[in-house]
């Protein structure tokens, strides 16, 4: 059975013994330190057994290496007994202000912790993290991330057992395999049983023998506002009436992430495919362009199987009357690491991107072909931004401002607000795209 895992981070002077098998570090590789406390708290109680906490392993990371393995420990002079992690965060100069992450190793998987408050811990070099006791952090456990098997490389033709019913994993693929095809085969799986969820994340999968649409896969299920399917490179949230979003549906032989904004206990409840005709048809989305209309190369190809974990972001271009006419992409430094599905003046934007990474956006105006800067960045995570409330993006663009004219020049392409060609004698505001690319606005009366 899945587990909801908090980890609410505290500080107290305190000291314990490690007991590292998944991960390893040896202390004293750094000069500078930061100690960290924390609770854990499973299923919405906090573990006050040692043996129950000695069987998850929590490592403290800055970037992609280990820093610290969580100690358990007993404060002394306490009315009841009370069991903590002590995590003694090394790191240099060069760490100051890096972000600080954590992930636990449980029956074989491993699991990110997920925080949703802010500010998110920092290597500070001092002896303690500056965070209140009185105001503890909160890690949230997700779900298993990648299998973890030691020493299993499959190479083409090889049997081996490494999936469990109703369970869900990702897997890394040894980067020896390159684009050698696996299949996997298992017995049939005849009528779906409905899935017990859980409050906030569950792992789904796609049982038809074919690709469905939301409607015919989820036509007796009823769902809650604010509940979101996450599929690779592509995601949806449930507007309270309908499904919103780049994700049209469940692809075959594919799992998705369900985020559950009703209460633990849901079910999840497929259709029967027996009632089902042949394959649904998804309506597929635009391909990102490739070349400015000058003939220049655009940054916007990713790869999405580099990284393990994405984030899905629902925002609003702000101050914008025709949003639609624009496509969102995400970048870290200078790489791009993802795109937005632009829905009813909304923009539903996947990211592919490290724990910590810091990602920005850049705004392709597909009428003007221009590349526009965006004022707002924000850390990865898991989700930034819901139907109602929106992640707001502003474009760094400069407005020129609106020549009031008697007649419109005839040179150049013309269109409305709406992106529509029009006649350049036509009335009212134009938007003309001069022979030099260059763009104005103008009013024709």
């Amino acid at each position: 059975m899945k587990k909801i895992l908090f980890l609410t981070l505290s500080l107290l002077a305190i000291v314990g013994s490690a007991r590292a098998q998944h991960w390893s570090y040896e202390e004293g590789q750094h000069p500078m330190e930061t100690f960290i406390y924390a609770d854990l708290v499973l299923d919405g109680e906090t573990v006050n057994s040692g043996d129950v906490l000695s069987q998850y392993e929590v490592a403290a990371f800055i970037g992609d290496e280990v820093r610290a393995i969580g100690e358990i420990y007993t404060p002394q002079n306490t009315p009841v007994s009370i069991y903590l992690l002590r995590f003694r965060i090394e790191g240099e100069q060069a760490d100051l202000n890096k972000s600080i992450t954590f992930k636990a190793f449980h029956n074989n998987a491993e699991y990110d912790l997920e925080m949703r408050e802010e500010p998110l811990p920092t290597f500070t070099g001092e002896t303690l993290d500056p965070g209140a006791p009185s105001n503890p952090r909160h890690l949230y456990l997700a779900e298993p991330t990648q299998l973890t098997m030691e020493n299993i490389v499959l190479n083409v033709g090889d049997e081996v057992d490494l999936l469990t019913q109703n369970k869900c994993f990702k897997l890394k693929m040894n980067s020896d395999a390159g684009a050698q095809p696996y299949d996997f085969f298992g017995g049939q799986l005849g009528e779906m049983e409905a899935i017990t969820l859980r409050k906030g994340w569950n792992w789904i999968p796609n049982p038809y023998i074919f690709s469905r649409t939301f409607e015919n896969a989820f036509a007796d299920m009823v769902f809650t506002e604010g509940d979101r399917i996450v599929g690779q490179d592509a995601f949806a949230e449930y507007n309270g009436n309908a499904w919103e979003g780049s994700l049209q549906g469940l692809s075959w032989s594919e799992g998705y992430l369900f985020f559950n904004a009703g209460e633990a206990g849901r079910e999840l409840i497929y259709a029967s495919e027996f009632d089902m005709s042949g394959a649904d048809d998804f309506v597929e989305e635009q391909p990102a362009p490739s070349r400015f209309k000058s003939g220049a190369q655009l940054p916007f190809s990713y790869d999405v199987r580099r990284f393990r974990d994405n984030m899905t972001i629902v925002a609003e271009l702000d101050g914008t009357a025709d949003s639609n006419r624009y496509q969102v992409f995400a970048f870290v430094g200078d790489e791009c690491r993802g795109r937005g599905i632009s829905q009813n003046g909304k923009h539903f934007i996947t990211v592919h991107a490290e724990a910590g990474e810091q990602v920005s956006f850049k705004l392709y105006d597909t009428l003007t072909d221009q590349l526009l800067g965006v004022d707002q960045t924000v850390q990865m995570q898991q989700t930034a931004g819901t139907l109602k409330a929106p992640m707001q993006l502003t474009s760094l663009a400069v407005t020129t401002g609106i020549s009031n004219v008697e007649n419109a020049s005839q040179d150049g392409e013309h269109f409305d607000l709406g992106g529509r060609n029009v006649n350049a004698s036509q009335k009212g505001l134009h938007i003309m795209r001069q022979a030099d690319g260059t763009v104005r606005k103008m009013i024709r009366k």
